[in-house]
């Protein structure tokens, strides 16, 4: 398990905000990241490393911004160039990586420079690829105005989306040159062969209009989640989807009745990935999703669609949920954010603390002003991105990946005290 966050100490051992656990103990990864940066996700590579993204000036021996590779061979972090930065006045942020090959990756973010331009303007616009040797724009004219929060690569399983095809969500409305960008709003394909950008339909709307995840089904459908209440196809028709959407590379369509909240615009869906029972799972600040009605049953930042209806998973957290991954060996789902509890349908309580898992690892904690951002698992690890940490508690897992008839565990949270990293 790979760890990021603002803590100095994992099981006792002195670290400095990254650290990954073997199994038996956690270990140092190379000097660390510091206490005022955070790690916003791990993406482990076929060339056997892993890449780490986030919002740091250097991390390890390795001096490129906000992106660098853990080399397990050299137990060290490994530079990709300068990295990207905001400019001489900001570090920036990558917010998703996403890795085709050592020599072609794709970072997306709020980045406009490479890290040696100095205040050379809009040299990269919020997307970057790095073919090797240095990180260059995408779109040779110009990329994006504003953040890009998250991208998806389609299998190919839908052919009106062939495999290898990727899209992008974010805050962005067009690309520059800014006379011939088209409309985008928030959503965009990326064209190979013509090198440039085409809107997904006229993307979604709202107050916020932001894209905040998105991912492909096993159905080949691209599905977004976010801050939004309508998706736009391109003949200019508005589809409700308070959000939650889905494109099927010819038009959207909503997921029911989307998320409802606390009315303070607590409604959010910031991650979304599908399970191996075929339910698409959702996590957010909602407490209530497809469920508008009195009465209904409160999801309380978690849910599952099984494309009809939306359910809550036993009666949700108690707290903001901002991350979600499946270890498909053992078919749990792990969840991270800034929680304090997990919600037994009975009404019962299982005290966690910011990251959830069912079988025994030592707990990523949070203190009340930090949360978990990132989750992820392989099959051989489990890795987590987190931004803090604070004193021993329990970690907490939902066993519901498994469909509803399999009685090998019951529904509902399970509990697990470990050491913690901490502060």
């Amino acid at each position: 398990m790979f760890a990021g966050g603002t803590f100095t100490n994992a099981g006792g051992v002195n670290m400095d905000g990254v650290a990954f656990w073997d199994g038996e103990e956690w270990n140092r990864m190379g000097t660390g990241i510091g206490t005022t940066h955070y790690v916003n996700g791990f993406v482990p590579a076929l060339d056997g490393k892993v890449y780490a993204h986030g919002f740091f000036p250097d991390i390890g021996s390795a001096t490129s911004r906000n992106v660098a590779a853990w080399n397990e061979d050299i137990q060290d972090w490994e530079s990709l160039g300068e990295g990207v930065t905001f400019g001489p006045w900001s570090v920036g942020n990558v917010n998703a990586l996403h890795w085709i090959a050592t020599n072609n990756i794709i970072a997306v973010g709020n980045f406009t420079n490479i890290s040696s331009t100095g205040g050379t303007p809009n040299q990269l616009g919020n997307v970057a690829r790095w073919n090797g040797s240095e990180w260059g724009r995408m779109d040779p004219a110009g990329d994006f105005r504003m953040e890009v929060h998250c991208l998806a690569v389609s299998p190919g399983i839908n052919p009106l989306m062939p495999e290898g095809e990727l899209y992008v969500g974010g805050w962005f409305t067009n690309h520059y040159p800014l006379e011939t960008s088209e409309h985008m709003h928030g959503m965009a394909r990326w064209d190979e062969a013509a090198s440039t950008w085409h809107p997904v339909g006229w993307g979604i709307t709202g107050a916020a209009r932001r894209v905040y995840t998105m991912m492909f089904g096993q159905d080949g459908n691209l599905y977004v989640g976010g801050n939004f209440t309508h998706a736009l196809n391109a003949d200019g028709t508005e589809v409700e989807a308070n959000r939650v959407a889905m494109w099927n590379g010819t038009v959207w369509t909503n997921l029911g009745e989307g998320t409802t909240g606390s009315g303070f615009g607590w409604d959010n869906v910031y991650q979304m990935t599908q399970c191996n029972d075929g339910y698409i799972y959702a996590v957010g600040d909602f407490t209530n999703i497809g469920f508008r009605t009195a009465g209904g049953p409160a999801a309380n930042g978690f849910a599952r669609w099984d494309g009809t209806n939306w359910y809550p998973v036993g009666a949700g957290l108690g707290g903001e949920v901002r991350a979600i991954t499946i270890n498909t060996n053992h078919n749990d789902i792990y969840v991270g954010g800034r929680f304090w509890h997990g919600l037994h349908e009975d009404g019962s309580v299982a005290h966690t603390w910011c990251v959830a898992r069912w079988n025994g690892m030592n707990p990523i904690t949070a203190s009340n002003q930090h949360r978990v951002r990132l989750l992820a698992a392989t099959q051989s690890r489990f890795r987590a991105g987190a931004w803090a940490a604070a004193p021993t508690s329990p970690m907490c897992c939902w066993p519901g990946c498994k469909p509803p008839s399999s009685a090998s565990r019951p529904h509902k949270w399970w509990l697990r005290r470990r050491h913690p990293l901490s502060r």
